[in-house]
């Protein structure tokens, strides 16, 4: 056997595999690589090398400096002391094993420490500077394990996920108005009940702040690096954030997704920290986020209704005065609560079913609404399967939150969702987070306890939830799971 002198790094381990029966009953040190003669081309040639590029470690790919050809690659193994005696080791278990090999185990500790230095700087600029700078293979850092990916069957509906197309209920905001009052919000409460999520249509915000929202987001996300880097921060107090992944602090596995958040209250005090590019990006921000709130307000509404809290249809003229005054109390919470608003860009990516743009989870907060361009990407969990949810060009796809499941002490539901990525198109989406102000305790509402639907939620504030962001991990429950009471 001849021995390589070229140097070995860690991309050139992804590219690595084993056919049956080629490796040496003889035990190798650590690292060290081979060429068998008895790799015959025909072997070889069964073998895909897409297959070997989807497991590298395409981390290090820029550094790949040898076995640039196909046959080169698939003639190349390696050895390594995890495998002793007559190996018939398949290739898929190969590739398990070429994934949980350290980079340490080829590259000297000083350029490996370089290496992820510089690597890690890159994957905090986020995924549109690796789009920009034309990457051709997901990180390592952005692959989920294979149980996790977006192309997983799911075992009892046998029916791959992304090809499940969903209807969410459409409610129409205008009816809301009219004398079919009654009928709207008995859909409205099924939707929140049974999906989490529903679309609205005919909300009354005009289709030229819409269309500004999307268009100046996308702007943003356009200007160079240098731009959009003034605005990163870790402090999730921060008014403004830009920033990649999901919880780019804690994260294991990074989301294919960078993101702008902007605190909208008090809008006074927060917009001069706004960002002041492109120029119109205040007035068209500032435009579209009022409109949401007074959208949101008229929502809530109308959900506090449909929970059966403000029946207008009232025995004395005592009773209806007593429910209006306590109707503006909460709307006046809610008025003087929380906004977040979230720009998202989700980039082409190159192998789309090894990473999300989102990972499930559900949204802390009373109520969510989603604007978002046409392509296709948000997912819901319904009925155990993950399900795509098809746009309504100038609708807001509106979903329950967290506060909200507590509030309602569990009636309507705060759905785990997710986003799909492609490889072809970007997506732009615009989040608006709304509930009670930051220091405000949430906690079911009494009128909603009763004997036989006792409390089911602990009280809980955003300190609560800050605690848990800045801890979590994969292993942990969701919040609103930590903040169930066990019977």
């Amino acid at each position: 056997m001849k021995r390589l002198n070229t140097p070995v790094t860690a991309s050139d381990m992804g590219a690595l595999f084993l056919t049956a029966n080629s490796v040496a009953k003889r035990p190798a040190s650590i690292g060290s690589v081979r060429i068998l003669p008895e790799c015959s081309e025909k072997s070889v040639s069964k073998l895909n090398l897409d297959d070997i590029e989807e497991f590298s470690t395409s981390e290090f790919q820029h550094q790949r400096s040898m076995c640039r050809s196909k046959k080169s690659l698939l003639k190349t193994i390696v050895e390594e002391p995890q495998i002793r005696g007559n190996c018939s080791t398949d290739f898929l278990k190969w590739k398990e094993l070429l994934l949980s090999m350290s980079p340490g185990m080829v590259m000297p500790e000083e350029s490996r420490k370089a290496d992820y230095d510089s690597l890690e700087t890159q994957y905090q600029k986020g995924v549109k500077h690796l789009y920009d700078n034309g990457i051709e293979h997901v990180p390592r850092k952005y692959i989920l394990p294979a149980s996790e990916r977006p192309n997983v069957v799911n075992e009892r509906s046998r029916d791959a996920t992304h090809h499940i197309n969903l209807k969410l209920p459409i409610i129409d905001f205008s009816e809301l108005q009219g004398p079919n009052r009654s009928q709207v919000l008995t859909s409205l409460a099924s939707a929140c009940e049974n999906y989490g999520f529903f679309q609205l249509v005919n909300h009354g915000i005009p289709y030229e702040i819409i269309s500004n929202m999307v268009d100046v987001s996308k702007r943003f996300f356009e200007l160079p690096f240098s731009e959009r880097e003034k605005y990163m921060s870790a402090d999730m107090g921060s008014p403004v954030r830009y920033g990649t992944s999901y919880n780019q602090t804690n994260d294991g596995v990074f989301c294919w997704r960078d993101f702008l958040k902007l605190v909208c209250h008090p809008l006074p005090d927060l917009l001069p920290h706004w960002p002041s590019s492109p120029l119109d990006f205040r007035k068209l921000a500032v435009r579209y986020a009022k409109e949401v709130k007074f959208l949101f307000l008229m929502l809530v509404d109308a959900i506090l209704e449909s929970l059966g809290l403000m029946n207008k249809k009232k025995t004395t003229e005592k009773d209806e005065d007593k429910d209006e005054d306590e109707k503006k109390e909460i709307l006046k919470e809610f008025e003087d609560g929380s906004q977040l608003m979230v720009m998202n860009c989700y980039p082409p990516c190159p192998q789309p079913d090894l990473t999300l743009g989102m990972p499930p989870h559900s949204d802390y907060g009373f109520l969510t609404l989603l604007l978002q361009d046409e392509v296709k990407g948000l997912q819901i969990q319904h009925k155990e399967n993950w399900v795509t949810v098809e746009p309504i060009p100038g609708s807001f796809v509106v979903n329950v939150g967290d506060h909200l499941e507590i509030f309602s002490n569990g009636r309507y539901k705060s759905v785990l969702h997710r986003v799909l990525v492609n490889s072809m198109n970007y997506r732009i989406s615009v989040a608006s987070l709304h509930s009670l102000p930051f220091k405000s305790t949430v906690q079911p509402c009494p009128k909603l306890i009763s004997e036989t639907n006792p409390r089911r939620y602990m009280d809980t504030d955003f300190a609560t939830f800050l605690d848990y962001i800045k801890s979590r991990d994969a292993t942990k429950k969701s919040f609103l799971q930590s903040r169930k009471l066990t019977s």
